[in-house]
C-alpha cells in the first residue's frame, strides 16, 4: 500500500510539474542588476558557510577558462584545536586537528541554461585521538534549463561520504570512532511564472546509510539499523500581490522508510505532511526570503511511537541595511529524526542570526548566533543547545585568502550526562584561482 501510495504521488507531482510547462509562456519579470557590495545569494546562506566567496568582486577567483566551463580549484589548508572532542559533561579531553580541504567547482557559460559540478575533500588528523582521524568527500552536479522564458526546470544530485559528529544526540558517546555515514540526495523542481503566480513543483529522494562501528568494551554498535530512504513531494504557490511581495501558500508530504526494525524491534518509518503559507519578499537587493507559518504532523508505522505535530515556522531571510553589512535572521519548527529510546521524532525549534559586515574590500567579518530546542516525542526528553561564532575573512589577492573562527557550543540536556561545552579555535589558509 505505501509502495502504491509513493508512486501515486510520484505521478501526480510530475503532472503537476507537466501542467506548469504546458502553461506556455508569459512575461518575465526584470531584475534590477546586482549593486551590493556584500552580495546576497539566491538561497539564504544561515550558516555563513559561503563567506571565503562574499569578498568584494575585485578579489574574486578568475577561474580557468576551458572555452564554454570556467574551472575553479581550490584548496585549504587548516589548524583547529578542540576543548571537547568526545562531547561529553565530565572528563573533557582537547585535541588539535590538522586539516587538508582540496576542493573543485565547474561552472557552465552557456547563454541560456546552466550547469555546475562540484566536489572535495576534507581530510582530518587529530594529533592524540587518532581513531577520530578521517576523510570526507562529496560530488555535486546542479543543472538549470530555462525551457522556456517563464519555465525553469532544476535537477540537483549530490553524493557524500562523512562521519557523524560526536556532538550528535543520536551519536554513541562509547563508541571507538565517529559513525560513517553515506548519503545520496535527488531534487527534481519545475518552477512556471504566470504573471504575478509562481508556481513550483519539487520531488525529492535521499537515501542515508549509516555504518556499524564497535566501542571500548569491544562490543558492536548496530547504527545500520538507520539506515533509510525519505521522499519528499513540495508543491508552492507564490502570487505578488504587491511588488516585491508575495502571498505563499506551500504544501510538502513526506514518506521516511528505514530498511530494518530498530534494536527495540520497532518499526520508525513514518509519513507525515506540512502546510503553510505566508509573506514572500523580493524588494530589490535589500531583503529576500520568506515568513511562513503552518502546521505539522507525522505518524508512524508503529504504534509504540507517537505521532508528532504542532505548530510549524519557518522563516529565512536575506536583508542587506547597506552596502556593507547582511544580516540573516532564520527561525524554523519541524520534526528530526532521531533514535533516543522510546522517541519517536525530535520536535526542533531552531532559531539564528548571522551578520556579516564588509569591513574592507578584502575583509569580511561575520557574527553568527543560534539557540535550538529539541523535544523528544514520547521520551519525556528535552535539550536546549546554544552556539555562537566568531570569523574573520581576508583575502590577500584573489588567489590567497585566510581565516580564522572562534566558536563555542553548549548543550544542556534534562539527561545530565548528554550535557556538554565545546570551544574550538580554527585558522586556515588557502589557495585558489
Amino acid at each position: 500500500m505505501k509502495n502504491a501510495l509513493l508512486r501515486l504521488k510520484l505521478l501526480s507531482s510530475v503532472g503537476f510539474a507537466a501542467v506548469m510547462i504546458a502553461a506556455g509562456p508569459a512575461q518575465a519579470e526584470q531584475k534590477p542588476s546586482e549593486s551590493r557590495t556584500v552580495r546576497q545569494s539566491d538561497t539564504v546562506d544561515v550558516t555563513g558557510a559561503s563567506d571565503v566567496n562574499r569578498v568584494s568582486e575585485s578579489y574574486d577567483a578568475k577561474g580557468v577558462d576551458l572555452g564554454t566551463f570556467l574551472f575553479f580549484p581550490q584548496i585549504e589548508v587548516g589548524e583547529t584545536y578542540n576543548s571537547n572532542v568526545f562531547a561529553v559533561q565530565n572528563n573533557s579531553k582537547g585535541d588539535w586537528i590538522t586539516s587538508v580541504h582540496p576542493q573543485f567547482r565547474l561552472q557552465s557559460r552557456f547563454p541560456v541554461h546552466a550547469l555546475e559540478l562540484s566536489g572535495g575533500l576534507d581530510r582530518y588528523d587529530y594529533a592524540t585521538y587518532h581513531d577520530d582521524s578521517r576523510t570526507d568527500g562529496h560530488v555535486s552536479a546542479d543543472g538549470r534549463i530555462n525551457a522556456t522564458k517563464t519555465t525553469e526546470i532544476k535537477l540537483a544530485g549530490n553524493l557524500a561520504h562523512g562521519h557523524e559528529d560526536r556532538s550528535s544526540s543520536d551519536a554513541v558517546a562509547a563508541a571507538s570512532r565517529p559513525t560513517p555515514t553515506d548519503t545520496i540526495n535527488t531534487l527534481l523542481s519545475v518552477k512556471q511564472v504566470l504573471n504575478k503566480l509562481t508556481l513550483t513543483g519539487a520531488v525529492g529522494v535521499d537515501r542515508l546509510t549509516f555504518e556499524n562501528v564497535d566501542t571500548n568494551d569491544g562490543s558492536i554498535v548496530r547504527s545500520n539499523l538507520r539506515d533509510r530512504t525519505e521522499i519528499t513531494f513540495t508543491q508552492r504557490g507564490a502570487y505578488e500581490f504587491s511588488p516585491g511581495y508575495s502571498g505563499v501558500l506551500q504544501v510538502s508530504e513526506n514518506q521516511r522508510e528505514y530498511d530494518e526494525l530498530d534494536a527495540n524491534r520497532i518499526d520508525r518509518s513514518s509519513s507525515g505532511y506540512r502546510v503553510e503559507g505566508g509573506l514572500g519578499l523580493d524588494i530589490s537587493q535589500l531583503i529576500k526570503g520568506d515568513i511562513l507559518v503552518g502546521y505539522f504532523n507525522q505518524d508512524y508505522s508503529s504504534s509504540a511511537l507517537r505521532s508528532s505535530s504542532g505548530i510549524g515556522v519557518k522563516v529565512a531571510l536575506n536583508w542587506t541595511p547597506t552596502q556593507l553589512t547582511m544580516v540573516v535572521p532564520a527561525l524554523e519548527r519541524s520534526v528530526q529524526e532521531t533514535t533516543t529510546t522510546s522517541a519517536s521524532g525530535a520536535v526542533r525549534t531552531a532559531g539564528s542570526v548571522l551578520v556579516r559586515h564588509e569591513l574592507q574590500r578584502n575583509i569580511i567579518l561575520t557574527g553568527f548566533a543560534s539557540l535550538t530546542r529539541n523535544e523528544y516525542s514520547g521520551a519525556g526528553q528535552s535539550e536546549w543547545v546554544s552556539e555562537a561564532r566568531g570569523t574573520v575573512t581576508y583575502a590577500f589577492t584573489p588567489e590567497v585568502f585566510a581565516r580564522g573562527e572562534l566558536a563555542e557550543r553548549i548543550r544542556r540536556s534534562s539527561v545530565d550526562s548528554m550535557g556538554y561545552e565545546q570551544t574550538t579555535t580554527m585558522v586556515r589558509l588557502g589557495l585558489r584561482f
